[in-house]
């Protein structure tokens, strides 16, 4: 009986938080001192820096007070071409203390000490593939490296190595940690981190369809509750298992209840008579918010034309603080799907993401990502063929 207390009195006094703050402290080596180390959220699906601190004698400490006592997932990220561009990934929540070490320049498998079950879990995953993980960080060095010689000389032979390192990596990944991975939760409880690495797993299975995980996807997800299956991970895995059918050009514009921020409903239908380009975006994605003011500037200058339509892929919560910290002045709305609602059948795989519709309500051309003034001259081409003899044009 003694035992027992004893053991209750221990788990509650590591479940009740000594402080109010996230704390992440590292310690480091064959890190170069005056580099610096970046923490980031992850908001709708996109990375959003929250601080940085400077490597000094191998050593950085992060420090805040989440806004709320709710479990987040948080990421570390190094920028250097000599690190593997994958970042480390943190459980935390407030009176969380978090303990790195690292002893390589492999990021992704630094060692992480933490009272929570899912870093407990993401470590268990690690460990279980450490060797093929660092092998598979150093293979992404050596193909950025490749890459970055390629896009700068424009020699195929270093293009050629790059998709050879790559395809090893991949192979790696695939036919081996991936497996292990799904085999490991099989046999595990469900947790948040476990839903993360199920809804890796998805996308995993939506980028590449013919990867060696399907069968252990659907035993997954079958290990799922309703309510589970209901929610925003459990629809990825749904959809990476049964696949809708991706508009392209010259289909019809698929279409779906809309909210504005207000709670009316619209559709893209309603826009019918006009051109309508649809922007797909998040917060802590740059380039969307790059893109905000040549959206303004088509909404303004093709006012009579164009109808500019932003669809925000974050939760209710997320898009009203961003809207309010970027204001739009076109149409800003949402399914409230994420990527899985209109996102999924647009085939909105990185953002932005961009399609435009004619009046007749079908799809003239789909693209991803921003450069400066590429929006205006799609937009000018694309109307410019339907009114050769504009004057306005």
């Amino acid at each position: 009986m003694k035992t027992i207390l004893l053991s209750i009195i221990l788990l509650l006094a590591s479940c009740t938080p000594k402080h109010d703050e996230v704390r992440i402290e590292g310690q480091l080596k064959d890190v170069d001192d005056g580099m610096v180390i970046q923490l980031f959220s992850n908001e709708g699906g996109v990375g959003k820096c929250l601080m940085a601190d400077t490597i000094i004698d191998g050593k950085f400490r992060f420090a805040y007070t989440p806004e709320d006592d709710n479990l987040r997932n948080v990421m570390i990220v190094l920028r250097s071409d000599n690190f593997p561009s994958m970042p480390l990934d943190l459980w935390v929540k407030k009176g969380c203390d978090v303990s790195i070490t690292g002893k390589d320049r492999y990021i992704f498998t630094w060692d992480v000490e933490s009272n929570l079950n899912e870093q407990k879990f993401r470590q268990k995953l690690i460990k279980a593939s450490l060797n093929e993980w660092k092998e598979v960080q150093r293979l992404s060095i050596e193909t950025n490296k490749y890459y970055r010689a390629y896009a700068m000389e424009r020699n195929q032979r270093m293009k050629t190595i790059a998709d050879s390192l790559n395809k090893i990596r991949d192979d790696i990944q695939f036919n081996i940690i991936y497996k292990r991975i799904a085999k490991i939760m099989l046999d595990s409880d469900i947790n948040a981190a476990w839903l993360k690495e199920l809804e890796g797993l998805a996308r995993m299975l939506s980028y590449e369809k013919d990867i060696p995980i399907r069968e252990e996807l659907r035993q997954l997800y079958d290990m799922l509750d309703e309510e589970q299956k209901k929610s925003d991970v459990g629809t990825s895995v749904y959809l990476a298992l049964n696949p809708p059918t991706v508009a392209a050009k010259g289909d019809d514009a698929p279409d779906s209840d809309i909210y504005d921020l207000e709670g009316n409903i619209h559709h893209i239908s309603d826009l019918r008579g006009k051109f309508v380009l649809l922007d797909f975006w998040s917060d802590g994605c740059g380039p969307c918010i790059m893109a905000q003011p040549e959206l303004k500037a088509v909404s303004e200058e093709y006012k009579d034309k164009l109808e500019v339509v932003s669809l925000n892929l974050q939760d209710k919560k997320g898009w009203k603080k961003v809207s309010e910290k970027y204001p739009i002045t076109w149409h800003n709305w949402s399914d409230l799907k994420g990527f899985n609602g209109l996102g999924a059948v647009y085939g909105v795989r990185s953002i932005p993401h961009f399609v435009m519709i004619s009046p007749e309500g079908k799809i003239l051309d789909s693209w991803s990502g921003y450069g400066k003034d590429h929006l205006k001259s799609k937009v000018k081409t694309i109307i410019k063929a339907k009114y050769q003899n504009s004057v306005n044009l």
